[in-house]
């Protein structure tokens, strides 16, 4: 297996459509996390043995990450107008180029669920943001590889 570095991984954004994407990286993108989880549900009973148990349920999905501040950048303005307008917006987590073959990444329509801007005095300004799986009319979150 070849390890992959994380500053060859991409954050992009769909300005296209499900069917005929434009994945456009967010280049001002800073660390990613891709965090995925299921919630539980209970399922113990007197039965049991003593023994708690539990089924997973629904996927809670979401991604958290930092931009560079930068008013001017192309999807610095995307980002900020879909927080401020709670834009369901499409976004691939991949582990590279999107285009090249083999690349896997996580397509899913997300809406930006915080946008908080830092003002170090000995940094980069940059916005915390976090992206969380909306409701769309496409099966989505899926994992593709090219």
């Amino acid at each position: 297996m070849a390890e992959i570095m994380g500053v060859d991984c991409i954050l992009a954004r769909n300005s296209g459509s499900y069917g005929s994407p434009t994945w456009s990286t967010v280049s001002i993108a800073r660390d990613v996390s891709l965090n995925m989880e299921r919630k539980a549900g209970d399922t113990s009973k007197r039965g049991g043995g003593g023994h708690a148990s539990e089924l997973v349920g629904n996927s809670d999905t979401g991604v958290e990450f930092e931009v560079i501040y930068d008013p001017t950048d192309t999807q610095f303005i995307a980002l900020q107008a879909a927080y401020m307008a709670k834009t369901v917006v499409e976004f691939a987590i991949a582990n590279g180029t999107i285009a090249t073959t083999g690349t896997n990444y996580l397509r899913a329509h997300f809406q930006l669920h915080k946008f908080s801007r830092t003002e170090p005095l000995d940094d980069a300004s940059k916005v915390s943001c976090m992206i969380k799986v909306a409701p769309n009319a496409n099966a989505t979150p899926i994992f593709v590889t090219t």
